[in-house]
């Protein structure tokens, strides 16, 4: 979960959650900076499952780049950690590992990971400069796209296992690794609180 995305030093956002249709929507943060803006952004992700994540997926997303005909909107994907060797036959089908590093994350339950854009900075400009320059644009979103965790776990909008006969990703419904109610804004866990 992201509980907060700094400016240099400055806090512009704190946690926000997807809200159901029709409710009301948390209030965008608006701050001054300059042409240069992204490379100073730093995301802090928190743990709050009792599982390590050995991988993870975001999306950092530029509205100002969609194609309104197409509805294409230009992504920097950021791939931290290593996808496991048991999820690599997902779908009945070898998968190819995707670009990241050779290692595994060690992100812990209750551990808090920042992500500083500025170390990706030419990559994110390789990716987006084609359509716009980046110093252009004032606007990111940033999205969680799933996360390979080291009890054969997978996280992708819903909790998966891999079933070993079939080599498909089984939903867990109503499954969450951990209390689902600790660690939760606000409450004791939430980083921050006593």
């Amino acid at each position: 979960m992201i509980t907060r995305v700094t400016y240099k030093d400055v806090t512009v956002q704190t946690f926000r959650s997807i809200k159901p249709d029709g409710a009301p929507q948390d209030p965008v943060t608006l701050f001054l900076a300059g042409d240069d803006w992204v490379k100073d952004i730093t995301v802090y992700l928190f743990n709050r499952t009792n599982q390590t994540i050995v991988q993870g997926a975001f999306n950092f997303s530029f509205p100002e780049t969609t194609n309104w005909s197409t509805h294409f909107r230009t992504v920097f994907p950021l791939n931290l950690g290593r996808i496991p060797d048991w999820a690599l036959y997902g779908h009945g089908r070898a998968v190819r590992q995707v670009q990241g590093s050779k290692q595994p994350l060690s992100f812990g339950p209750g551990q808090i990971m920042a992500i500083h854009l500025g170390d990706y900075i030419e990559k994110i400009k390789a990716d987006v400069e084609p359509t716009r320059p980046l110093a252009a644009l004032t606007q990111m979103e940033i999205g969680l796209a799933g996360f390979f965790f080291t009890d054969e776990l997978e996280w992708s909008g819903s909790f998966r296992v891999l079933d070993p006969q079939t080599l498909t990703w089984v939903r867990k419904s109503e499954f969450y690794p951990g209390d689902q109610d600790s660690r939760w804004p606000g409450r004791p866990g939430w980083p921050g609180q006593q």
